[in-house]
């Protein structure tokens, strides 16, 4: 059973579970093991016994800011204190956070330069996922075959190429007057720079005519799908995408240095091939676009929580999308020899 002598913060132990509305970390993972439920976080691992691994996930996923500790109790069918008690436990390891829900408002109370401050700070927490992930370790240390290297480059032509869904339906789906020259600005810069992966895959003894006829495989399209619909339900939520997959450009050696690795990897014979890469990156630089989120919060008035927090949940699902591409694309090709995904009908245009 959790310890029930375990306290909230000063500030709202005056307050009752009805008013009480916690909140897990973003980053926790859920898992059962031997009837003892562990909550992952990156540099730490909690676990919790005593209520049953069942209702014990069932309430924790009831911690979600949306509902307060009282009516979360009641729906995990756990008693209130005992709710109480493993909630202070998480706020205190800092697994969790917790509010006073009587005084919740929607109100617009976020500056939208705070709001991006926040959404930049995320970025850089999330990034290092992508920057582990096995496939873009294998390519860095030479660890996979030229194969897959091939296959990350051809996926990532189709997802560049892709601009033309994803920040079109931006564009089409923006019906803020001060947000939507900002996305045809972006547009119109970004439109035509699948050339650059399509000149470096050329380079490499790829035809054109075989990149054309191939199609992206279903991770790619998950990425691109999951930008039309953050666009379809908040320009702010495509923003926070948008800003993650710009913001490579802050760290530029870090990006040149992996151009580097990639060529000697390779494109030892034909270190040309790779510089399209780096042409591409420095062009993005020269357009400012790893400023795409400052630049639109510029225009905004006051942003909701609940805008904020849909904003933010989407970059999130964002890196967990590209997570699943990156595995699709080192399982796919990952074969003896160089194969595009060809199975279906173009969809797109040639």
């Amino acid at each position: 059973m959790p310890d029930s002598s375990i306290k909230g913060p000063p500030t709202l132990r005056h307050l009752s579970s009805d008013s009480l509305t916690p909140m897990l970390h973003w980053e926790a993972k859920l898992g059962v093991r031997q009837d003892v439920v562990e909550l992952e976080l990156e540099e730490s691992t909690i676990s919790i016994a005593g209520l049953g691994p069942q209702a014990t996930l069932m309430l924790l996923k009831l911690f979600d800011g949306r509902r307060s500790l009282g009516e979360a109790a009641r729906l995990a069918h756990v008693p209130v204190a005992e709710a109480l008690a493993l909630a202070w436990k998480l706020v205190e390891a800092g697994a969790a956070a917790a509010v006073d829900h009587a005084n919740r408002t929607d109100a617009p109370c976020i500056d939208p330069a705070v709001f991006a401050m926040a959404c930049r700070a995320l970025h850089r927490k999330l990034r290092p996922r992508i920057e582990r992930h096995v496939l873009i370790q294998g390519l860095n240390f030479g660890q996979v075959q030229r194969q897959v290297f091939l296959g990350w480059l051809i996926e990532n032509y189709h997802f560049i190429e892709g601009v033309n869904d994803r920040l079109a339906a931006a564009v089409a789906a923006c019906d803020d007057r001060d947000l939507r020259p900002l996305f045809v600005k972006h547009y119109i810069e970004e439109w035509d720079h699948s050339r650059y992966f399509m000149t470096a895959l050329n380079r490499l003894g790829i035809p054109r005519a075989r990149v054309l006829a191939s199609q992206p495989l279903p991770g790619t399209l998950a990425v691109l799908n999951h930008m039309r619909d953050a666009a379809r339900r908040d320009p702010l939520q495509y923003v926070a995408c948008s800003g993650f997959l710009e913001s490579t450009g802050e760290d530029r050696d870090g990006a040149r240095i992996f151009f580097d690795r990639i060529t000697e990897h390779y494109a030892n014979t034909i270190p040309e091939a790779i510089q399209p890469l780096a042409d591409h990156m420095q062009l993005d630089g020269a357009y400012q676009h790893d400023c795409v989120v400052e630049n639109v919060c510029a225009k905004l008035p006051a942003i909701t929580p609940t805008r904020a927090s849909g904003a933010l949940q989407s970059a999130v699902t964002l890196v967990e999308t590209i997570e699943v591409w990156l595995t699709d694309i080192l399982r796919f090709y990952d074969k003896a020899q160089f194969s595009p995904h060809t199975r279906f009908a173009t969809l797109r245009r040639v």
